[in-house]
């Protein structure tokens, strides 16, 4: 053989490790426990791999050796399982190839002891697929977002700072690229995956191009799902917590064998006294206030299994979501549940009227802006969590992690004082309108009030089959960037609900603290109806009713349509109706139209109350999915809003007569008669109007809380369980008491009360001091 041949064939059967062996994923950590965690990378070329490893970064005097699977090409995915390690201890490891090349030495850290009741801190974010427009914003968001916020914040390494990532899917644009997993999201998270574990759950971008196979070559998750199902849904503990990952791609899991394996997994969380929350995390919102067609049922489903778990079992949850790119926070009404969206952390943000939107009463924010969630958990005898939102801005206008939204949760919550009803109590109200209040809320551990639930009904013994209203207000409502709650005190209702002439009804409240704990419900109050008696005051004040004269009169995205036109409804009466948001041109997802009406020459009567608005129209949309709604503002002579009425609305494809009565603000000058269509299905916003009316009325006043005092004899105060309402006469007694407060004494005790105080008696009675204004 000639010298030629010899060094070819040297050259083609000598082993791979002449052959350039790049480390192209740097180690990132998976699944660690107390006493074990799994390392994996990427090399692009085959060839032997192994992790040195240590508690002292300068003698990393331990080996294991990795096994590989095929990435893409000639690429190979490590991984190694370090075993009979010590729990809570830091431990400091590389990466070296058989080809010598080594990665940094980077630390990470076991998890503690189930029992240590150790503290617990995780981070959630999701959507960090890319941007075009915006291609390392996750980077960003890692580095300058989570990576400095811990490090300005606490004291330690990362591995130390944080236990656990969280990500609810959508990890990259498209699952079947294998460059982007590199490239879009390993290379840009790299400063905190080698030193903290991630935990992510599928995504709809995932299963793009049959990406499902690739997410599973690179995560080692726990492996205590369904057989065969491993990586779509598990659970982790982590001290008091169960992390359960899920997946909510309707299409590509088995959602009912899900279900049930759900099922089992917090029955067992329920009665293990090592857990004190459950922490799920899937893909898809249930509801979704910035992106509505982005729902997803099975999510609801889950949701009901954590919100039963919840209060069964005396332990809060929460379920992490994403898919609409931007951040919400909300909680369930009857259990201590969250709701928490953890977009965006890269993907382009979903911003108002972007896509249809719905403002829904669980959600208590929701905000168009890149971010991530921080939650600090405590064990102990006095488990709580306290999530926090930091928020980076916008791509118009950046903040650096200001803290964006804020919740405490605790397992063992002192309940809030049972509201004591004020108004009604045996009178005679407005059956159109009127004022339920209750007294100022109270918590012993000086809590703020975060909620109120009203109920109304025919029965005062059955508030479900009988209830013909109920109201839940929370204490915020940030919604298209405005606060829809601002300076409501939550102790009062405004009840609009047209309820019958002469009838008697039951009603009760119940409130609810920062913490998500609710007091007990109050005692049931009773009132009746008037006969009502309403009087025209003006004509029909809309001009250009019916669409009949095109859109004139009417400004806004509004648009003049006779039947079917551009394969719209048919009209209701006459030959035109008006269409909201787009049907023939400019369609979108949200329209509104508008018509000011000047009222100043019922200047006078208006000011001296019980005038009535009184609007009603037909509405319909054409497949059950469009909303169409119509509801009034009302204005002084500077244009100043006074407050507006609620929307009501049909979205059925039958033409439906909706109306409402409003008692006008003292001061209006005008009123704007505003039409809004939101579309959540389709390209045309299929909302229709027709014979719209306003017109005025004169009527009894609507019945509202009087918190003058009357005059009322002391002889009430020593009975036991009544109530006394108000006072004129001053308690004379050795001590004091002025201002505004909710006080609680034994009874027999001397004090003294100024008029205009509430109180119930019996063993112990609250009193209530209040201002009186003639």
């Amino acid at each position: 053989m000639n010298k030629t041949l010899l060094s070819l064939c040297l050259f083609l059967c000598s082993p791979l490790s002449f052959f350039a062996q790049n480390i192209v994923v740097k180690p990132y950590l998976q699944d660690v426990e107390p006493t074990s965690l799994f390392i994996m990378w990427e090399t692009d070329n085959s060839g032997a791999g192994e992790i040195e490893w240590g508690v002292d970064p300068f003698n990393l005097n331990q080996t294991f050796t990795s096994t590989s699977t095929s990435g893409s090409g000639n690429s190979r995915i490590h991984q190694v399982q370090l075993s009979g390690l010590n729990a809570a201890t830091k431990y400091y490891y590389r990466v070296k190839m058989q080809n010598g090349q080594t990665s940094y030495v980077y630390n990470c850290k076991t998890l503690a002891l189930q029992n240590a009741e150790s503290a617990t801190r995780l981070v959630a974010m999701s959507d960090m697929q890319r941007d075009g427009g915006n291609p390392n914003k996750f980077q960003e968001i890692v580095e300058d977002g989570v990576v400095d916020f811990l490090l300005n914040n606490y004291t330690g390494d990362i591995s130390e700072l944080i236990d656990a990532l969280l990500i609810p899917g959508d990890l990259v644009p498209t699952g079947g690229f294998y460059s982007e997993w590199e490239d879009y999201f390993f290379n840009q998270a790299d400063s905190l995956t080698p030193y903290t574990p991630i935990y992510p759950v599928l995504g709809n971008h995932e299963y793009f191009l049959g990406g499902e196979d690739n997410f599973k070559k690179y995560f080692q998750l726990p492996t205590n799902g369904t057989s065969a199902k491993e990586d779509e849904w598990w659970f982790k503990d982590i001290s008091n917590i169960r992390i359960i990952g899920l997946n909510s791609n309707s299409g590509s899991s088995d959602q009912t064998t899900q279900l049930i394996w759900l099922q089992s997994v917090l029955d067992n969380a329920c009665i293990d006294n090592d857990i004190d929350f459950v922490f799920a995390e899937l893909h898809h919102p249930y509801l979704s206030e910035l992106w509505t067609p982005g729902e997803n049922s099975f999510t609801g489903d889950v949701i009901e299994k954590l919100e039963d778990f919840s209060t069964n079992c005396g332990k809060p949850s929460i379920h992490f979501f994403g898919h609409t790119h931007s951040y919400s926070r909300g909680q369930s009404r009857d259990h201590a549940h969250l709701w928490v969206n953890v977009a965006t952390a890269g993907g382009n943000i979903d911003y108002w009227g972007e896509f249809s939107n719905q403002d829904y009463p669980e959600f208590v924010k929701s905000q168009d802006e890149y971010g991530f969630v921080v939650v600090n958990i405590e064990a102990g005898a006095n488990p709580s969590f306290a999530l926090k939102r930091y928020g980076r801005g916008d791509e118009f206008s950046t903040q650096d992690n200001v803290l964006r939204d804020a919740i405490e949760v605790r397992r063992y919550e002192v309940a809030p004082l049972k509201p004591i009803p004020l108004y009604p109590i045996d009178s005679v109200v407005n059956p159109i309108c009127l004022t339920l209040k209750a007294n100022a809320f109270y918590d012993a551990e000086n809590d703020t009030h975060q909620a109120s639930y009203w109920q109304i009904s025919t029965s005062p013994t059955d508030f479900v089959n009988s209830l013909i209203y109920e109201s839940w207000q929370q204490n915020e409502n940030w919604y298209n960037e405005v606060n829809t709650q601002a300076n409501d005190d939550l102790t009062d209702e405004f009840v609009t609900t047209n309820l019958l002439e002469n009838q008697t009804y039951y009603w009760r409240v119940r409130y609810r603290d920062a913490h998500l704990a609710w007091s007990e419900w109050s005692e049931i109050s009773t009132f009746s109806t008037t006969t009502l008696s309403m009087t025209n005051i003006s004509p029909f004040l809309l001009v250009n009713n019916g669409a009949e004269s095109g859109t004139t009169n009417w400004t806004g995205q509004i648009e003049s349509l006779s039947s079917l036109e551009c394969g719209s409804v048919p009209v209701y009466a006459g030959s035109r109706m008006f269409a909201v948001g787009g049907v023939c041109n400019n369609e979108s997802s949200y329209g509104m139209a508008y018509q000011n009406i000047d009222v100043s020459t019922y200047a006078n009567q208006i000011d001296n109350g019980g005038i009535f608005a009184k609007l009603n129209g037909y509405l319909r949309d054409y497949s059950n999915d469009d909303i169409p709604s119509i509801k009034m503002e009302f204005f002084d002579t500077n244009g100043t809003s006074l407050g507006e009425s609620s929307s009501i609305s049909n979205a059925t494809t039958t033409w439906t007569l909706v109306e409402q009565s409003i008692e006008i603000p003292s001061s209006t000058r005008s009123i704007q008669v505003i039409l809004e269509g939101v579309r959540n299905a389709g390209n045309d916003n299929d909302s229709y109007f027709d014979q719209l009316q306003l017109i005025l009325q004169e009527g009894t006043p609507c019945s509202q809380y009087d918190p003058c005092p009357l005059n009322l004899t002391l002889n009430n105060l020593m009975t036991d369980g009544a109530l006394t309402t108000q006072a004129t006469e001053t308690i004379l007694s050795t001590a004091t008491i002025t201002g505004t407060a909710i006080l609680a004494y034994q009874a027999g005790t001397s004090i003294t009360l100024d008029p205009g105080f509430c109180t119930t008696t019996g063993i112990v009675f609250e009193a209530l001091i209040e201002v009186c204004v003639e």
